[in-house]
């Protein structure tokens, strides 16, 4: 039997493929797929190491912030994605506030506000537990319980769109909320130095995100 093409041996030709985007970080640059943003300064680059993956290290500025997205292409479904990071945070010996915040970003990047998001905040500015933040528009709510992943170690984050939005660390289900974004999304990474004077550096080594 001939078939029209590679994915109709298993699938009706009727049935539409689902989008999926992965990412391991390897080679000598970061993937063109990726827009960086800067506020305030900072370096973007891949990391000289083994399974270092790409670091987002900020300027020493106060509120120095550095993202990385899809260039305001918003291929995932609200309703109906998962995105799976390997991120670690390193305060670089900063004793001021630092973070990281990755997930899904639905909004146009904005350094602050984030707007229709789902996201993991592994963040010293906002307490001393990790926040699962959702936001429907500019409107959002957090889940304060999750326990911080020690400084410097890679770790798994999954997020789940669908009736609800829920979160997964390492495997194991910490969050859920109801609040979704309230448009389609893209995948997203900021790394964050509130304050403290000192360059702080998140890490990025695998992101795999698709509808379901």
């Amino acid at each position: 039997m001939t078939y029209g093409s590679v994915y109709e041996i298993t699938n009706k030709a009727t049935t539409v493929a689902k989008y999926r985007f992965v990412d391991n970080f390897s080679g000598r640059k970061v993937d063109e797929r990726w827009t960086t943003n800067a506020f305030a300064g900072g370096t973007i680059d891949m990391s000289d190491t083994i399974n270092g993956g790409v670091y987002l290290a900020s300027s020493t500025s106060n509120n120095a912030r550095l993202a990385l997205t899809f260039n305001n292409l918003y291929q995932f479904d609200q309703t109906g994605s998962s995105i799976i990071m390997v991120t670690a945070l390193d305060k670089n010996g900063s004793t001021g506030n630092y973070g990281c915040n990755c997930g899904f970003l639905g909004g146009a990047y904005n350094a602050t506000t984030e707007s229709d998001s789902a996201l993991l905040k592994n963040n010293t500015a906002e307490g001393s537990n990790m926040q699962f933040f959702t936001k429907n528009g500019s409107s959002g709510v957090t889940d304060t319980g999750i326990v911080v992943r020690d400084t410097n170690t890679f770790f798994t984050t999954k997020i789940d769109l669908g009736t609800l939005a829920s979160c997964s660390l390492d495997g194991v289900l910490v969050a859920q909320r109801s609040v979704l974004p309230n448009k389609a999304v893209m995948p997203y990474i900021q790394n964050i130095m509130y304050s403290g004077g000192v360059s702080t550096i998140s890490h990025i080594s695998y992101c795999e995100a698709y509808n379901t």
